[in-house]
This record gives C-alpha cells, structure tokens and sequence, in this order.
C-alpha cells in the first residue's frame, strides 16, 4: 500500500534521490544476476560432461567387477578390498563466485599405483586389478562431479533471491516512489497554482 507524504519540495527532493539509488540497486543486481546466470550455464554444461564421463565409468565399474565375480567369486574381492593399506582422503573448502559461497572438494590418494593397493600382486589375478583400478577411476571422477553439483545448487538458489529483489524492487518500490513523487509534484504545483492566483487577487484589488 502506497503511502503519501508531506509535499514539500525537501520531500520531493528525498523522495528522488531514493528513486535514483532504487535504479541503481536494480541495475547492479541485474548484472550480478545476469553474471551468475553465465557462469551457471558454463558450470551446467561442464556438469553434463562429468555427469556422462562418470555415468562411462560406472558403468565400466559396473562390468569390470561383474566379471571378476565370476572368476574369483566374492570372498577374493572382499579379501583385495580389506587389504588396502591407503584411505583416500576428502577436504572440504569454499570458493566465492560473485560473492556466492559454493563448496570446493579436494581429494587425494583415491588413484593408487599397483604396489600401494595391500594386496600382494603376484597371488592376485589381473581380473581385480582391474576392479581396484575403475573403480578408483570412477570416485575419481565422482568427487568433481559432487563439486559441481554443490555448486549448482547454490548458484540456483542466489539467483532466485536475486531475481527476487530484481522484481521487489521493479514492481513494488520503484512505482511507490513514483507516486509519491506524483503526488508530491501534484500537491507542489496546485499549491503554487492557488498562490499565483492569490497574488493576482490581491493585485487587482489593490488597483
């Protein structure tokens, strides 16, 4: 709901100098938006490929240990995996983009070379070697591709807030400061219509 001030023409001048930092914030918030807006497409299509990279690889994960099931069964797969003598390792950050906080993931020691996975290499068929190595191919990939989603999710989510403020301040603020500034100005030039007249009154009675 509109408010109507005081018309006097401090208030008018008030009242403008708001409309033009109102402007202002629009604008500076169209163009974060508008930035935030590319850098998501940029980031989605990135997204797309790992997503298509690491939907490959688990699928190639997928196989690999179907295979080495059927040679050497599970109890020799679980024997490989409780052997591992390294435990790859996840830190967390952030990196701000456009002053929004989106999460960074750093891994290490997911890769392994042959001689640092625990098991010993010549009792140990190649069928899960090649297990151990797709399957650390696809956390590899999968780490990077949980980044990005992070970071997807919280680009989404500051530019609706953004384009909120865009439309709050288009379509509520801007018109309530354009019609108090009407009906100040409206006020002002009614009132200095009555005083022209009053003068040219007083004039022609005084003749």
């Amino acid at each position: 709901m509109t408010t109507y001030p005081i018309p006097t023409q401090h208030e008018r001048l008030r009242l403008e100098a708001e409309l033009r930092v109102a402007q202002k914030g629009q604008h500076v918030l169209e163009l974060k938006r508008d930035a935030l807006i590319f850098d998501l497409l940029d980031l989605l299509s990135r997204y797309e490929t790992q997503y298509a990279d690491v939907s490959e690889s688990f699928a190639n994960a997928v196989a690999t240990r179907t295979r080495a099931l059927e040679r050497e069964g599970g109890i020799a797969l679980r024997t490989a995996a409780w052997t591992r003598t390294t435990t790859p390792e996840v830190c967390f950050a952030e990196l701000r983009i456009h002053g929004v906080e989106v999460p960074m993931i750093l891994s290490r020691a997911i890769e392994t070379p042959l001689d640092y996975r625990g098991y010993g290499v010549l009792g140990t068929s190649a069928a899960i070697d090649e297990v151990a190595e797709t399957h650390e191919r696809l956390l590899e990939r999968v780490v990077p591709l949980a980044e990005m989603e992070g970071a997807l999710k919280q680009l989404v989510d500051e530019i609706w807030l953004t384009n909120l403020r865009v439309n709050t301040i288009r379509h509520r603020l801007v018109p309530e400061l354009d019609a108090q500034i009407r009906y100040v100005e409206a006020h002002l030039a009614e009132r200095d219509h009555e005083e022209r007249l009053r003068q040219f009154f007083f004039k022609r009675h005084a003749e």
